[in-house]
């Protein structure tokens, strides 16, 4: 019989005897017969398993939702009913925890977390594979706090994978919360580095993103960290670097690193996106504009996108790629990449001669979420060339009613000094069915001080 067979073992050999709590009518009883909970549990849709199979399991999730009260007697009672079943059947209500809806799972973590059992339970339940959900272990830790630390340290060295995720994961939530003391705070962040070159990628995954939730901890180890830019496995390269740069590192190994996997032809996709992505926070050396110019029309759509994301973050730095970006506006070969770009390009100084036309030729595109983002780039001026304002009245008819209402916002700021906007918002509004659009037309028809923006 597998591991994971061991709580609906428990679960279905158990008998629970009928209990109610009695508090007036307008209580309904929390305990019933087997047979009527058994029945009640399978005829809810949505539920299977041992959840929709077992009368005790819904006797728990019903007694949960009784801790949650208003009344305090009823809650009381509650909670006291939920001690019970802990200290009878552990496992049934940590897996009742993992089924239960997140208001309800509250109170069950609650007992659960202050059973003076809790870390011998818990290595027991790491052992019923994923019977109960990882999380519940790992919420009934925080719970507990520094006085489960001991606990989470011995799992960074479990040999179940089960228990190095948990550690991976509860030891960056201690750390975040400020549970733990200075001294035990570097231990735990000491042995979260260790997880991160963990054989198991899905540990040591984990591990990094705790790592990236706790700078203030994580950037003494910044060095043992960046051994993890040589690891064999490309996703955590790819973790690595972006951990060490949300710590604030600018390290030579960290923008070799991302120069290199960004033109490496045999890197994957996913790595070469994030290389890419990081040499945004660079200095924008003569190599490194070449890397996000070559990269920014990649076919690959997550390629461009973190190159383009890269020259958005260099600002000004990237000038010299504006030529590249405006060949890039033309083609528009996804909305992604060419909304990306239209950000870059209206924000320059000066450019507005040159990309208006070309916002133009967005508004005039088949694909509507195009012509929407032509619109967000012209609603960037603070005025518009006769061509252009004759584009976004023409949108104001558009068959997208987002595209309807972006016109509609670029074109507010006109209305009084223009007879010919203020014209066709009249007109439009005569004809609008979008209740959305037909406010934002409505404010347009008011005088300035009417439209709040």
């Amino acid at each position: 019989m597998r591991r994971m067979s061991l709580v609906r073992v428990l679960l279905a050999s158990t008998s629970i005897a009928p209990h109610a709590l009695s508090h007036g009518a307008s209580e309904s009883s929390v305990h019933v017969s087997s047979t009527k909970a058994t029945h009640s549990a399978t005829s809810q849709p949505g539920r299977s398993g041992p959840l929709a199979e077992n009368a005790m399991l819904k006797q728990i999730l019903d007694v949960a939702a009784q801790a949650r009260s208003a009344d305090q007697t009823i809650r009381a009672e509650a909670f006291s009913r939920l001690r019970e079943y802990r200290d009878n059947h552990w496992l049934a209500v940590a897996y009742a925890a993992g089924q239960a809806p997140e208001q309800t799972r509250e109170p069950l973590i609650a007992v659960l977390a202050e059973s003076p059992l809790l870390e011998q339970k818990i290595e027991q339940g790491l052992l019923v594979d994923d019977s109960i959900p990882l999380f519940v272990w790992q919420q009934c830790l925080s719970r507990a706090g520094g006085r489960a630390l001991s606990f989470v340290l011995v799992q960074v060295r479990s040999e179940t994978v089960r228990g190095r995720a948990l550690a991976a994961v509860t030891l960056g939530e201690f750390l975040l919360s400020g549970t733990v003391g200075a001294h035990e705070a570097g231990k735990a962040t000491a042995a979260l580095v260790r997880l991160s070159s963990d054989a198991n990628e899905l540990v040591a995954m984990r591990a990094l993103e705790s790592l990236r939730r706790i700078p203030r901890h994580a950037a003494p180890f910044m060095n043992e960290i960046t051994a993890g830019l040589t690891d064999n496995r490309p996703n955590i390269r790819a973790a690595t670097a972006a951990t060490l740069i949300s710590l604030g590192c600018r390290s030579k190994a960290v923008a070799d690193y991302a120069l290199s996997t960004a033109t490496a032809e045999k890197a994957s996709a996913v790595e070469r996106a994030a290389s890419l992505d990081a040499l945004g926070h660079f200095a924008p050396t003569e190599q490194l504009l070449e890397s996000l110019r070559n990269a920014a029309g990649n076919e690959n759509s997550t390629i461009s996108q973190s190159a383009l994301r890269s020259i958005q973050r260099l600002g000004p730095k990237a000038a010299a790629l504006d030529s590249d970006l405006l060949a890039l506006l033309r083609n528009r070969k996804s909305h992604s990449s060419t909304s990306i770009v239209i950000e870059i390009l209206s924000k320059r100084e000066g450019m507005q001669t040159t990309i208006e036309p070309l916002l133009v030729e967005c508004m005039q595109d088949d694909r509507k979420e195009i012509r929407a983002d032509g619109l967000v780039g012209l609603g960037r001026y603070d005025t518009l060339g006769p061509a252009s304002k004759s584009a976004v009245i023409t949108l104001l008819g558009d068959s997208d009613p987002i595209v309807r209402r972006r016109a509609v916002d670029v074109l507010w700021r006109f209305r009084e000094s223009d007879q010919d906007v203020a014209r066709a918002i009249r007109r439009q509004l005569g004809i609008e069915r979008d209740r959305s659009v037909r406010a934002a037309l409505i404010a347009a028809t008011q005088p300035s001080k009417g439209r709040g923006h």
